[in-house]
């Protein structure tokens, strides 16, 4: 998977809940962290929709064939596509 165009989230929580996870990479706590912070931030925030965020999230940071930039497009992706239920790309 490649990418190569800069994504841009509608939602400021949204995407400050996709940017804390992507800098979270691994650590459980600090993803719950995350997802409590966009909740906080937003009340229309959805547990389902941080959830499916989360897992395309892991699925960036599993990809190792993408690099820094692609991984962070993959991110940025992850946050225009997880809020509404569609499946990444």
């Amino acid at each position: 998977m490649a990418f190569k165009v800069a994504a841009t989230a509608v939602d400021p929580a949204f995407d400050a809940a996709a940017r804390c996870l992507h800098e979270c990479g691994d650590s459980r706590r600090c993803g719950k962290r995350c997802k409590r912070r966009a909740r906080a931030a937003d009340p229309a925030v959805t547990d389902e929709s941080l959830d499916r965020l989360s897992g395309c999230v892991d699925a960036c940071h599993a990809d190792r064939e993408l690099g820094d930039g692609d991984r962070w497009t993959c991110v940025r992706n992850c946050a225009q596509s997880a809020k509404h239920g569609e499946s990444p790309q």
